[in-house]
């Protein structure tokens, strides 16, 4: 099977366009802005992010009980649930961004957005709509944040001092690639980075 090829499709959002990216969210709806921010924090897919509002209330319990991941059980690929990591050092703007979503979709029939007869198809194709409105094609789609929490997570995992391949290894689990995706989280997620990462280690 051929894979997708990521390679100079997609980059990450430097904070000042994170920034304006929840800036124009807020203003396009707000329910797209909360999934713009869990997407950010987590590394999630827009269908994992579109499914998750029945999962909020143990996303927030589970950092309030010590741990450092939350379990994702809707709407990954291939139905392989897995833990998302936390990136330590923005712990509690995780938690934050957890709770402001779970305080929306109470209000909001536990939905982030909201397709015609409440079908996951048209939620998405509508989600489809309101990223175009706020800017999110290209190099800076949806799928962007994954890149920025991937770079965001690896730097800070090696000025830790986790050794490369098993930050490598982490990410590609918690992104939801599985422990054997190590060359692609480098070559890909973990460009920018590459070169304090290369030379530190030898991948299978």
């Amino acid at each position: 099977m051929t894979r997708s090829v990521r390679k100079g499709t997609k980059r990450a959002q430097t904070v000042s366009e994170i920034q304006e990216l929840l800036a124009r969210a807020r203003r396009t709806n707000i329910g797209l802005m909360h999934m713009i921010s869990l997407a950010l924090h987590l590394g999630l897919r827009r269908k994992e992010d579109l499914m998750c509002p029945r999962d909020l209330q143990m996303w927030l319990d589970a950092p309030m009980h010590g741990e450092s991941s939350i379990p994702l059980m809707r709407g990954a690929k291939k139905a392989r649930p897995r833990d998302a990591g936390m990136v330590q050092s923005n712990r509690q703007d995780t938690i934050e961004a957890i709770r402001s979503a779970l305080t929306y979709c109470q209000e909001h029939d536990f939905e982030l957005i909201t397709g015609s007869g409440k079908a996951l198809k048209s939620a998405m194709n509508r989600l489809k709509a309101l990223l175009r409105r706020a800017g999110m094609v290209g190099q800076v789609s949806f799928h962007s944040l994954r890149y920025t929490y991937a770079l965001t997570a690896a730097s800070e995992m090696l000025d830790c001092g986790i050794a490369p391949y098993e930050i490598l290894v982490q990410l590609s689990e918690s992104m939801g690639h599985g422990p054997t995706r190590a060359q692609m989280i480098l070559e890909h997620y973990c460009q920018p980075i590459k070169i304090r990462i290369e030379g530190h280690i030898s991948l299978p």
